[in-house]
Protein backbone atom coordinates (compact mmCIF):
# COMPACT_ATOMS: atom_id res chain seq x y z
CA UNK A 1 0.00 0.00 0.00
CA UNK A 2 2.85 2.38 0.84
CA UNK A 3 4.44 1.59 -2.52
CA UNK A 4 1.26 2.60 -4.37
CA UNK A 5 1.06 5.84 -2.40
CA UNK A 6 4.64 6.74 -3.29
CA UNK A 7 4.08 5.77 -6.93
CA UNK A 8 0.88 7.82 -7.16
CA UNK A 9 2.56 10.83 -5.52
CA UNK A 10 5.51 10.58 -7.91
CA UNK A 11 3.31 10.33 -11.00
CA UNK A 12 1.13 13.20 -9.80
CA UNK A 13 4.17 15.39 -9.18
CA UNK A 14 5.54 14.52 -12.62
CA UNK A 15 2.22 15.34 -14.31
CA UNK A 16 1.82 18.68 -12.51
CA UNK A 17 5.42 19.68 -13.22
CA UNK A 18 5.02 18.73 -16.89
CA UNK A 19 1.85 20.79 -17.25
CA UNK A 20 3.38 23.83 -15.56
CA UNK A 21 6.50 23.66 -17.76
CA UNK A 22 4.36 23.12 -20.86
CA UNK A 23 2.47 26.34 -20.20
CA UNK A 24 5.47 28.31 -18.90
CA UNK A 25 8.59 27.08 -20.76
CA UNK A 26 10.41 30.30 -19.88
CA UNK A 27 10.83 28.88 -16.38
CA UNK A 28 13.49 26.57 -17.83
CA UNK A 29 14.53 28.43 -20.97
CA UNK A 30 15.40 31.99 -20.09
CA UNK A 31 15.69 34.32 -23.09
CA UNK A 32 19.26 35.11 -24.02
CA UNK A 33 20.51 38.63 -23.77
CA UNK A 34 20.29 40.14 -27.22
CA UNK A 35 23.41 41.86 -28.40
CA UNK A 36 23.70 44.33 -31.21
CA UNK A 37 26.26 42.80 -33.53
CA UNK A 38 27.84 45.23 -35.95
CA UNK A 39 29.72 42.79 -38.14
CA UNK A 40 30.62 39.13 -38.46
CA UNK A 41 33.52 37.98 -40.62
CA UNK A 42 34.82 34.46 -41.02
CA UNK A 43 38.49 34.90 -40.11
CA UNK A 44 38.26 38.43 -41.50
CA UNK A 45 39.04 37.64 -45.13
CA UNK A 46 41.61 34.92 -45.59
CA UNK A 47 44.36 35.78 -48.06
CA UNK A 48 43.86 39.54 -47.77
CA UNK A 49 45.75 40.08 -44.53
CA UNK A 50 46.66 38.24 -41.33
CA UNK A 51 43.59 36.27 -40.26
CA UNK A 52 41.72 37.04 -37.04
CA UNK A 53 43.32 40.44 -36.49
CA UNK A 54 41.70 43.81 -35.92
CA UNK A 55 43.30 45.08 -39.11
CA UNK A 56 41.71 42.45 -41.33
CA UNK A 57 38.35 42.73 -39.54
CA UNK A 58 38.34 46.48 -40.12
CA UNK A 59 39.16 45.79 -43.76
CA UNK A 60 36.24 43.34 -43.99
CA UNK A 61 33.87 45.96 -42.56
CA UNK A 62 35.04 48.43 -45.19
CA UNK A 63 34.50 45.89 -47.97
CA UNK A 64 30.95 45.15 -46.86
CA UNK A 65 29.15 42.07 -45.62
CA UNK A 66 27.30 39.55 -47.76
CA UNK A 67 23.92 39.74 -46.06
CA UNK A 68 20.49 41.02 -47.01
CA UNK A 69 17.44 41.68 -44.85
CA UNK A 70 14.03 40.39 -45.94
CA UNK A 71 10.80 42.38 -45.82
CA UNK A 72 9.94 40.71 -42.49
CA UNK A 73 13.36 41.69 -41.07
CA UNK A 74 15.09 38.30 -41.29
CA UNK A 75 18.83 38.23 -42.05
CA UNK A 76 19.83 36.18 -45.10
CA UNK A 77 23.37 35.42 -46.22
CA UNK A 78 23.49 36.44 -49.87
CA UNK A 79 26.08 38.20 -52.00
CA UNK A 80 23.58 39.79 -54.38
CA UNK A 81 20.44 41.72 -53.39
CA UNK A 82 18.64 40.05 -56.32
CA UNK A 83 17.69 36.37 -56.54
CA UNK A 84 17.99 36.24 -60.34
CA UNK A 85 21.59 34.97 -60.58
CA UNK A 86 21.37 32.31 -57.88
CA UNK A 87 17.82 31.00 -58.35
CA UNK A 88 16.38 32.39 -61.57
CA UNK A 89 13.70 34.29 -59.64
CA UNK A 90 13.54 37.94 -60.71
CA UNK A 91 12.97 39.53 -57.29
CA UNK A 92 14.87 41.42 -54.63
CA UNK A 93 15.42 39.75 -51.26
CA UNK A 94 14.29 42.91 -49.47
CA UNK A 95 10.90 42.75 -51.23
CA UNK A 96 10.09 39.21 -50.04
CA UNK A 97 9.25 37.70 -46.67
CA UNK A 98 11.62 34.97 -45.47
CA UNK A 99 9.12 32.16 -46.16
CA UNK A 100 8.77 33.38 -49.78
CA UNK A 101 12.46 32.89 -50.59
CA UNK A 102 13.16 30.01 -53.00
CA UNK A 103 15.06 26.99 -51.76
CA UNK A 104 18.53 26.71 -53.22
Amino acid sequence: MAFLSVLLASLSSYAVTSLVLLHYPQLLHKPKNSRKIKHISHRGGAGENYENTLTVLSHAVNLGTDICITKDKQVVVAHDPSLLRISGVDALIEDLDYHQLPLL
